[in-house]
């Protein structure tokens, strides 16, 4: 399609070389096609077909955020990372003293174990010197039965045993004098588990009423109340469910410096928008009536 100052003259291929074919072919193009549109038309419905941009709509702010906030909240960081410190420090001392612990455990199962080869020998040697002894007081018994039929015979048994517990008794003691320092030994690092035990014991119920996890715990979700409180400020959409949580974290600081800089803003998010707070459910009570029993069917 040309288009001149005095005529416009269009172009057509046919498959037949007449006049109709082309006039049919041309009014087609007429009917289905725009390129007669002027410009500034097609650009507008082609702007209309582009998907629009999502509006953003701009944050209402509910209150102003007081100049304070920040130093709270810088405050609030500090007594977190003081916390974190302290609690591991405490950590690592409690791992330390079990493994002081577990060590001296150790070390006390194995004296054990090298004592325990002495160990019985020595009860082997006292069974052995229990058992002369008791043959030497059945020995010296049966000499005084014999004053004069088989004396000699009596005697004799009372010698062989007298030599037999007297080398009883050397070799008990030469068993007690070979285990003597694994006994030590032993009974020492036993006595060193039982008193490691005692003090670690009293340490770790120190740590306990230390309430340190607490302590850190009510820490950060007291940083989380005032993220949520500043959103909330700007106007952002806060669920009821971190709202009411917020309000609670700042409501339990009851004492202390900041005390009152929280309650300030637990109640400004309970004046502006009291909806956003949960209250909670009242416990339901249960009456059991425990009538007596009268023997009478009703």
């Amino acid at each position: 399609m040309t288009r001149g100052r005095d005529d416009n003259t269009a172009y057509v291929i046919t498959t037949e070389p007449t006049i109709d074919a082309a006039r049919d072919v041309l009014e087609q193009v007429l009917a289905s096609d725009r390129a007669d549109t002027p410009a500034v038309a097609q650009r507008r419905e082609l702007a209309a077909q582009l998907p629009q941009p999502t509006r953003v709509p701009q944050l209402r702010p509910r209150c102003q955020i007081p100049d304070w906030w920040n130093t709270l909240r810088d405050d609030t960081v500090a007594e977190a990372n003081q916390a974190a410190d302290e609690l591991e420090t405490m950590e690592t001392a409690k791992a330390t003293r079990a493994a002081t612990r577990q060590n001296a455990a150790e070390a006390a199962k194995a004296a054990a174990a090298v004592l325990k080869p002495y160990a019985d020998l020595y009860d082997h040697a006292a069974s052995r010197a229990a058992a002369a002894k008791q043959e030497l007081a059945a020995a010296t018994q049966n000499l005084d039965e014999h004053r004069l039929i088989g004396r000699r015979p009596a005697k004799e048994r009372l010698a062989t045993a007298t030599e037999g517990h007297k080398f009883a008794e050397q070799h008990l003691a030469t068993a007690a004098a070979e285990m003597a320092p694994y006994r030590n030994e032993a009974g020492r690092t036993a006595r060193r588990v039982n008193e490691l035990r005692h003090d670690h014991r009293r340490t770790d119920l120190l740590d306990d009423y230390s309430y340190l996890p607490e302590r850190y715990d009510t820490a950060i979700r007291q940083l989380d109340a005032l993220e949520t409180w500043r959103d909330w400020a700007n106007g952002k959409t806060i669920d009821p469910e971190h709202a009411t949580q917020a309000v609670n974290a700042m409501d339990a600081v009851d004492h202390g410096p900041n005390a009152t800089a929280f309650n300030a803003l637990a109640n400004a998010i309970r004046t502006h928008t009291p909806e956003l707070i949960r209250r909670p459910e009242p416990p339901t009570r249960t009456i059991e009536h425990n009538w007596p029993d009268l023997g009478i069917d009703l």
